[in-house]
């Protein structure tokens, strides 16, 4: 069985996690989404990423936190386009996020009235599998997790493709050191 570990980024401001994303015209417009597909070994087959451009402006913020230029965004597909480019690569595969990716992804079905473009297949938060195998996670971000576990990897936190390696990463590790049975991994 394959399965699809994904993560996004989106719009930010350095208040925003403190004001839940509440001032005005403030929404979590996804910037960039990416995921890689994962075979039976837990070994990368694929990758995927999108860059989209949002109906509000980037803040420095976020262009520092993530490392994608002003140009790229701008230059980004809408996020019907994106979303079914994503669609297409999960292919009704199980699609994993460390996090709560999923409601950031309903949030822009609604902010672009496309809901009819929900992903054909459940998308689940993996955090509580891994933060339960290995407590001390519990705190860690996605792109954070390899680094965790001592593991180097090319690229750098904050950018969507490396964090969803991470999050592999972290799997493979968790398997290796036997807190987390592979075979339980395609019961999620």
């Amino acid at each position: 069985m394959t399965f699809t570990v994904y993560d996004l980024e989106y719009t930010a401001w350095p208040e925003s996690q403190e004001t839940s994303w509440g001032k005005e015209n403030q929404h979590r417009e996804i910037i960039a989404m990416a995921a890689i597909r994962v075979n039976d070994g837990l070994r990368e087959t694929d990758s995927f990423i999108r860059y989209m451009n949002p109906s509000q402006d980037v803040s420095d913020y976020i262009v520092d936190l993530t490392g994608i230029s002003r140009e790229t965004i701008k230059n980004g597909e809408s996020f019907s386009d994106a979303l079914q480019s994503f669609n297409a690569f999960i292919d009704g595969a199980p699609a994993w996020s460390y996090g709560n990716d999923a409601v950031i992804i309903g949030e822009n079905l609604a902010l672009n009235d496309c809901e009819e473009l929900l992903p054909p297949t459940p998308l689940q938060n993996i955090k509580p599998f891994i933060n339960h195998a290995d407590p001390t996670t519990t705190n860690v971000n996605s792109g954070a997790l390899a680094s965790h576990y001592s593991v180097d990897l090319d690229g750098e936190q904050h950018n969507p493709v490396y964090d969803a390696r991470s999050i592999l990463a972290a799997l493979n590790q968790l398997v290796h050191d036997e807190q987390l049975d592979a075979a339980r991994l395609h019961r999620i």
